[in-house]
Formats: structure tokens, C-alpha cells, sequence
């Protein structure tokens, strides 16, 4: 009588695999992003040099405000990615998808601005909010029930 092993390297230890390369780049792209967002915030707090000219003259913008907007948003994307990656929780996704939707829409806001950076940020966002979404759904679905919820 031979006892036979169970199959580590089947279709459970594949997804699981599939699950961790997932989470780690969508975690580099959220990285990346919050840094991208960290810079231009450092960039545009000290600086006061956009003008607005038409008929009645010549108005001073402050945008100093979304610089600080920037700033913040920026760290917690770039956190929001390195817990995705650490922790690997269902928590950690949804925090950093909520940071990737926020500053998607900050930088879409600012985009007259800083319209490269604008580009950069939205497509570095929306290539990692599907990763970490499937990462989710698959993790839901390879964890016993209330296992995602440690």
C-alpha cells in the first residue's frame, strides 16, 4: 500500500503564485504612481507662478492647496501599494484602490496643470486597480470562508 501525497504544485499553488506576481505589480505601479504624486506635490506647495489672462486682465492662481492635496494622496497610494504587497489583505487592496480612484480624479482635475504627470498617474492607476480587483475575486475564491477577513 502506497499513501499518496497531496499535489502542491497543481492548480491551487498555480493560482496562488498568479495571486502573489498580481498583488507585487500592481503594488510597483501604485508605488510608482504615489511617488510620481509625492513629486509634483514637493513641486507645486513653494511655487506661485500660474497666471490667468483674458479680457478683464490678469489673475493670480494659488494652487498651493492641491500641491498639499497632492502630497497626501501621494503617500497613501505609495502605502496603500507596499501594504497590497506586504500584507496581502483584503484590507490593503481596498485602501489602495480608494487611493488610486482619488488620485485619479485629483490629477484629473489637475490636469491643465501638470498635463504629463496627469498622463502618468491616471494610466499607472488604472492598470493597477483591475490587478488588484482580480487579486480580490481570486482571493475570495481560494480562501476558506472568512479566511479574507483576518
Amino acid at each position: 500500500m502506497t499513501r499518496e501525497e497531496p499535489d502542491t504544485t497543481g492548480a491551487q499553488a498555480g493560482s496562488r503564485d498568479h495571486r502573489r506576481r498580481r498583488a507585487v505589480a500592481a503594488g510597483a505601479l501604485l508605488v510608482a504612481a504615489g511617488l510620481l504624486d509625492i513629486l509634483a506635490g514637493f513641486e507645486t506647495i513653494p511655487v506661485d507662478r500660474y497666471f490667468d489672462v483674458d479680457v478683464a486682465g490678469t489673475h493670480h492662481l494659488d494652487i498651493t492647496g492641491w500641491g498639499w492635496l497632492h502630497l497626501g494622496i501621494g503617500v497613501v497610494v505609495a502605502l496603500g501599494g507596499l501594504a497590497a504587497v506586504a500584507a496581502d489583505r483584503h484590507w490593503t487592496a481596498v485602501l489602495a484602490v480608494a487611493g488610486a480612484a482619488a488620485s485619479i480624479g485629483v490629477n484629473l482635475l489637475l490636469f491643465p496643470y501638470h498635463p504629463l504627470l496627469g498622463v502618468m498617474v491616471v494610466a499607472l492607476d488604472l492598470v493597477a486597480i483591475p490587478l488588484l480587483a482580480r487579486n480580490m475575486r481570486a482571493g475570495r475564491r481560494d480562501d476558506p470562508v472568512g479566511a479574507h477577513r483576518r
